[in-house]
């Protein structure tokens, strides 16, 4: 069973220098994410098999960056390794669209591992592929959210569900956006199939790193008791 980490952004804008001043504006963001990519991908001691994150940026041409742990290279878990991973990529990308050398769907590598390209739709490539999966979406407790779907407390039986449909299915995915974006739009391929999604909402003490971390615990433990079976 694969995991697909989903993190969705408006744009992400940020330099250098962002990485070091503690308290520059652009800071929580970048550092958030930075957290996220951490806390997905890697274990106490190496990355975790059969993990893809993708991060999906709006503007200011929709485009995707895809991380998979067993090819990504010269990724560490501090914020300065991800993050000038990340400004590397989207450089590479700006050029691209000053240059007008872009088209949807065309891989190209800014960094040895990540791979990029400009794509409209998120989750479109990885659909097509499984017969399988689940999708959770994550939000905070007390915040607008689109879709007429029930919801989940983040506390209220996470466990069991996340070992049910692991058990199921060949794929999960787990999204998280950050930032006001159409979640309707990007998430067409599976919002015409209900049973495949369930939404999860999060207290307000309760970051998404911290989520991260603990669906990695629970999917951990629940793939070494497989191995026991």
């Amino acid at each position: 069973m694969e995991r697909v980490f989903l993190f969705l952004l408006p744009e992400l804008h940020f330099t250098k220098s962002d990485l070091n001043i503690s308290n520059s504006s652009k800071r929580p963001v970048i550092g958030t994410l930075a957290r996220m990519i951490t806390n997905a991908i890697f274990l106490s001691h190496s990355l975790r098999e059969e993990l893809t994150i993708q991060i999906f940026i709006e503007k200011p041409e929709s485009h995707i960056f895809t991380i998979q742990s067993n090819t990504i290279r010269y990724l560490g878990p501090e914020l300065r390794s991800s993050g000038s991973i990340l400004l590397k990529a989207e450089d590479a990308v700006k050029k691209k669209i000053e240059s007008e050398l872009f088209a949807d769907q065309e891989w190209f590598q800014p960094h040895r591992g990540l791979l990029a390209r400009f794509q409209q739709k998120p989750l479109d490539n990885f659909i097509a592929q499984v017969k399988s999966f689940h999708c959770f979406i994550f939000h905070k407790e007390g915040t607008s959210f689109p879709f007429d779907l029930p919801s989940s407390n983040f506390f209220n039986g996470l466990e069991e569900l996340l070992k049910r449909h692991a058990n199921a299915c060949e794929m999960l995915f787990f999204v998280f956006s950050l930032g006001q974006l159409s979640l309707e739009k990007l998430l067409a391929p599976v919002l015409g199939e209900k049973q495949r999604i369930t939404t999860i909402s999060l207290t307000q003490n309760l970051d998404f790193p911290q989520a991260i971390n603990i669906i990695n615990v629970i999917l951990d433990q629940f793939e070494e008791e497989k191995k026991t079976l």
